[in-house]
């Protein structure tokens, strides 16, 4: 049997007032698994359990997939998330939360770069990342594949496939170790809305962090589970395993070496070829035309990139889309045509309406 794993992570941020009356702040990277055994039952139940949110506070379905960033435009944000958790609560095999927490009394400065440091005959004393340092530039970019690690001791080769949201940074121990375990994975950019399983553990991520918020509690392993009472038939397969100072030696960066996550990208990938250095990236990633692509990408089984002239030319395959939206684009597509890429033009006004 084949388990089929969504992983998705978020930030985790709480103001507090200390004893002596000082404000302080509790940081923390949450990661949740959401695992089933048939991925094809399980999408069927998610579209149903979409539909019976929407139609529970009487709005319209736009999307097929919904990630939390979706709802939050919404005031009906917190009742859909709830609604979609009750029903989608019944097909779902496990749920595994983690989450980071640190120490910050004993971890005042953690050694960093190890491996560039010896390759480079740095002194031993540095580089160094306080932890806050270590969550924000680091954790946060490369959380996905540490919960994917931890996961990964309880499966063996063939018995999982790993559905993770992207993730960026620099190689870790942690990383290195699940690269070599031999258990398959797909990466999904925006993955929360284009995969049922990455889209659930974004959403089950989001009202975790809500309910701890309003109840008042701490992001501790005693109040993980009560957050949840719709998962209370899953018993001992409702887990959370937080991440430990003990754990540093594995997930800080070992050198500045960007992790390689392109070999895993899910086919077919819609290639957004900007061709445009007056149009910022991130403005039409913004834009309700590229949140409909992603959506039409999510139907076909793929997802959508933006593509980097730099890293990924070598993973352009036959049946991937060459997404553009203007006569350089669309040349610069036919170009990679003619030395046998095959790439399949897609006119990006077709997404705008009308």
């Amino acid at each position: 049997m084949v388990h089929y794993i969504g992983i998705d992570t978020r930030r985790f941020y709480r103001s507090s007032i200390k004893f002596d009356g000082t404000t302080g702040t509790f940081e923390s990277v949450i990661g949740v698994a959401a695992i089933t055994s048939n991925f094809e039952n399980f999408d069927r139940s998610y579209v149903d359990a979409i539909d019976y949110a929407f139609k529970k506070v009487g709005i319209n379905v736009d999307y097929k997939y919904y990630c939390s960033h979706d709802l939050s435009k919404l005031k009906e944000k917190n009742l859909i998330e709830d609604a979609f958790i009750e029903k989608i609560s019944l097909a779902l095999d496990a749920v595994t939360v983690f989450y980071t927490l640190f120490s910050p009394r004993q971890l005042s400065d953690v050694k960093v770069y190890g491996r560039m440091s010896k390759r480079l005959k740095i002194g031993l004393s540095s580089p160094i990342m306080d932890y806050r340092e270590l969550l924000s530039k680091h954790l946060t970019q490369c959380f996905p594949v540490i919960c994917a690690w931890k996961l990964a001791a309880f499966y063996q080769p063939m018995t999982a496939q790993f559905h993770l949201d992207s993730y960026e940074g620099h190689i870790n121990e942690a990383q290195e170790e699940f690269d070599q375990a031999n258990l398959s994975r797909f990466i999904y950019p925006h993955g929360d809305c284009s995969n049922p399983l990455i889209s659930t553990a974004d959403l089950l991520a989001s009202s975790l962090d809500r309910r701890l918020l309003a109840a008042r509690k701490t992001l501790i392993f005693e109040n993980i589970r009560p957050a949840f009472p719709e998962f209370a038939m899953l018993g001992e397969k409702f887990r959370a395993f937080p991440i430990l100072n003990q754990h540093l030696p594995k997930i800080t960066p070992l050198d500045k070496i960007p992790i390689d996550t392109s070999p895993y990208l899910k086919h077919p990938v819609f290639w957004v070829f900007k061709n445009d250095p007056m149009i910022a990236l991130e403005f039409i990633k913004e834009s309700e035309p590229y949140r409909r692509l992603i959506d039409l990408a999510a139907s076909a089984g793929g997802v959508v990139k933006a593509f980097d002239k730099r890293t990924d030319y070598n993973y352009l395959q036959a049946g991937d889309r060459g997404v553009y939206f203007n006569s350089s684009g669309l040349e610069t597509i036919q170009s990679f045509n003619k030395f046998g890429k095959g790439l399949t033009p897609f006119k990006l006004d077709i997404m705008i309406s009308k």
